[in-house]
C-alpha cells in the first residue's frame, strides 16, 4: 500500500479525521483535505509521530479554485513510485434540522452545494 495514496476530503473532524489517522498508521500514503487552518494544524500535530505523515491541504469543496489547487498539491507531492489511487469524499454538512417547514432554501442550497456539487467536484477534478 505504500505505492497507493488516498485523498481524504473532510478532516477537520469525524471520520475524515479518523480515517487520515488510520490510513498514516497502516503506513499508508495520506492527502488530508482540511476546510480551516486550525483543522489542519491540529491533524498536522497529532499525526507527526506516525509511520506515514499525513500531507494536509486546504480545502473548500464548494469552490473550484480550492479544489483545483488541492488536487495540483497532491500530484505534486506523489513521490515518484506512488500514484494517488482512492478518493473518499468525506466532506458533508448537515442543514436541515426538523420538519421541512423550519428549513430555508438557503439552508438547501448549502447541503446541495457541499453534499452534491462539491462531491461532483471533486470526482470531476480527480478523475476526469
Amino acid at each position: 500500500m505504500k505505492n497507493r495514496a488516498v485523498f481524504i476530503t473532510g478532516c477537520d473532524s469525524g471520520f475524515g479525521r479518523l480515517l487520515a489517522l488510520k490510513c498514516a498508521k497502516s503506513d499508508i500514503p495520506t492527502f488530508a483535505g482540511c476546510l480551516t487552518v486550525d483543522g489542519q494544524r491540529n491533524l498536522e500535530k497529532e499525526s507527526s509521530c506516525l509511520k506515514s505523515k499525513i500531507k494536509t491541504v486546504l480545502l473548500d469543496i464548494t469552490k473550484d479554485e480550492s479544489v483545483e489547487a488541492a488536487f495540483d498539491f497532491v500530484k505534486k507531492n506523489l513521490e515518484a513510485d506512488q500514484k494517488l489511487w482512492a478518493l473518499v469524499n468525506n466532506a458533508g454538512t448537515l442543514t436541515s434540522y426538523g420538519p421541512d417547514e423550519w428549513v430555508s432554501i438557503d439552508q438547501y442550497r448549502r447541503a446541495l452545494e457541499v453534499n452534491t456539487f462539491g462531491m461532483i467536484r471533486c470526482v470531476h477534478v480527480t478523475f476526469c
